[in-house]
């Protein structure tokens, strides 16, 4: 009787020091094994998924390049793609524009489904900015139609403002007129520097028609395309990033309406 007790304490205390081996060295060791396995698989998807990121940064860096002496067809690659801004201008957005009217009458307005930049013979200028929106490398699309203004020569011009820095007063912009001209331009402190300029029929000129505007900035090109047609290519390196806004202006003074709408921001 001895002996059977004996041997089944002997039996208890084998049992219990195999579960004390697997709960105090194997179950361990085999829950650190898989934590181990586990962050390593995290840490291999964070690295699959960084390499695919770079991947698919680094073809749409080369696509762009090897377009580039093709403005035409780097626009449609562009414009196949899903914009990081699509901003119908009916109302205030995210991007957060200026929307104010000054005493005058002059400023940004929202009204009928647009946002309206307006200028009088007191102030001939007007720009609305985008304040929520900062671009380097940009596609920056807009549809403008010119309500108000002089259609003669370029009494009144309008279009779009990209790198714009308030604190250094400078930006780049691209206006059109109702007569069907273009014009690319610098401003810097005040100083006015033209880029390119001429006339196009891909313009539809006269006061009432909606054109499209398009820019492509990428480091130092500047490529422009009015209702999908290529216009013209600068190279300009001076101005490398700031905010995007819309612009109304009047040489003669005469009191102008441009209604902006559909705007589309791509990052390049």
């Amino acid at each position: 009787m001895i002996a059977l007790i004996l041997a089944v304490l002997l039996i208890c205390v084998m049992v219990l020091l195999g579960v004390v081996v697997y709960l105090g060295i194997i179950r361990p060791g085999q829950e650190h094994a898989a934590a181990t396995a586990t962050a390593q698989s995290a840490t291999a998807l964070a690295r699959s998924h960084q390499t695919a990121t770079a991947v698919a940064q680094a073809n749409a860096t080369a696509t762009m390049t090897a377009l580039q002496n093709n403005p035409s067809a780097l626009y449609s690659y562009i414009v196949a793609q899903s914009p990081q801004v699509n901003d119908s201008l009916s109302s205030q957005s995210s991007s957060n524009w200026d929307d104010t009217l000054n005493s005058d009458g002059s400023g940004c307005q929202f009204n009928n489904g647009a946002l309206h930049v307006l200028t009088t013979a007191d102030t001939p200028f007007w720009a609305c900015i985008a304040n929520a929106l900062t671009y380097q490398n940009l596609a920056f699309q807009v549809d403008m139609k010119i309500i108000k203004g002089d259609k003669n020569g370029l009494q009144t011009l309008a279009g779009l403002a990209f790198r714009f820095n308030e604190g250094t007063r400078s930006f780049y912009s691209l206006l059109i007129s109702p007569s069907g001209a273009y014009l690319l331009s610098k401003f810097t402190d005040e100083n006015f520097t033209p880029l390119s300029e001429g006339v196009s029929d891909a313009i539809n000129s006269d006061l009432g028609q909606s054109n499209t505007l398009t820019v492509i900035a990428q480091e130092n090109i500047v490529m422009v395309f009015v209702n999908q047609h290529y216009i013209t290519t600068v190279h300009e390196s001076n101005l490398s990033s700031g905010q995007v806004g819309l612009l109304a202006l009047s040489t003669s003074k005469t009191p102008t309406d441009v209604a902006f709408q559909n705007l589309k921001i791509w990052r390049l």
